[in-house]
């Protein structure tokens, strides 16, 4: 009797591992012929595995699994990545027809009350940076990118997102051909033109989206002794600055005479010759004219109005 119960026990064990053994190469067999990513196990670390498991879980709380089972579900919702611990190096530059001029770390677009990273709308930043009546955007990348939209095809869904090379956007709303990675500079249009060059009404944010200038000021020669072996060495530092040149704005002629009139209402006149190869710039909070040639004090701020004199 003892023998037979021995005998019983020890088929039933081989057909249990037997039956196992079938399972498992059953389950080979589907996971190869399908898309199913079954070396998953043997690539990454378990720890790995389950915190992607947690945030799937999260998604999970929101969306349907048939939903999110995809890359572009994830990515356009909530960007590239998660990057709560992220350490973000670059800045954005808003520009154009705005309050001030500013340059904005990247992080510092996403950080809410509670100091958590979360995507942020257009609209929703330019509010935060006192501007809420606007013509249009243009969204410029760092790799020479960009993108120009009207205020009346922005929304509740045209997020800014994080994005390891500064920020990305994106509206379901929009051709994808409108979205952009690695924003660098917004560039403000507004909806009044309170900028006149010779006679015809503009604005400096519109101006910045036509033909700019780069240029050099304030360049000056430094030194350094460097007491450890005597040697003097020299080198330049300088600004390099972007703005529009008054001479592709209007006809300019050296012996003529020209009228800036001023935010506060005052009149500078000024000769032809002295306007040739000046510049507008928007410095701060205010639209500058700039001759690369001169120093800093002797640039004209606050312009309003640029044409030549009667």
């Amino acid at each position: 009797m003892k023998q037979s119960f021995s005998s019983n026990y020890k088929k039933n064990i081989f057909f249990s591992v037997l039956i196992g053994i079938v399972i498992l190469i059953i389950g080979f067999v589907i996971a190869s012929a399908q898309e199913i990513p079954y070396r998953i196990v043997t690539k990454y670390p378990a720890s790995m595995i389950l915190d992607e498991a947690k945030e799937m879980h999260k998604c999970g709380e929101c969306h349907e699994s048939k939903d999110f089972h995809t890359c572009e579900t994830c990515h356009n919702e909530h960007g590239s990545a998660v990057l709560s611990g992220l350490s973000f190096n670059s800045t954005i530059y808003l520009t154009g027809d705005v309050p001030e001029e500013k340059f904005i770390p990247s992080n510092h677009i996403f950080l809410n009350e509670n100091q958590k990273l979360e995507k942020i709308t257009i609209n929703e930043l330019l509010k935060k940076y006192g501007i809420d009546k606007f013509k249009s955007i243009t969204l410029y990348s760092n790799d020479g990118g960009f993108t120009t939209i009207e205020s009346d095809q922005l929304g509740d869904t045209s997020f800014l997102l994080p994005y390891e090379e500064s920020i990305r956007f994106a509206d379901e709303n929009l051709h994808v051909s409108t979205w952009l990675k690695g924003i660098s500079k917004i560039i403000v249009v507004g909806d009044e033109k309170n900028l006149s060059i010779g006679g015809r009404k503009t604005t400096f944010g519109e101006l910045l989206i036509k033909d700019t200038v780069q240029f050099t000021v304030e360049q000056a020669p430094v030194m350094l002794k460097n007491n450890s072996d005597g040697l003097i060495r020299t080198g330049y530092t300088a600004e390099r600055m972007e703005g529009i040149e008054v001479a592709k704005l209007l006809t300019i002629e050296d012996e003529k005479d020209y009228s800036l009139k001023l935010v506060n209402g005052t009149i500078q006149d000024l000769k032809g010759s002295e306007l040739t190869n000046s510049k507008l710039v928007l410095i701060g909070s205010d639209v500058v004219l700039v001759f690369p040639e001169k120093s800093r004090n002797t640039w004209i701020k606050q312009i309003v109005s640029i044409d030549e004199k009667l």
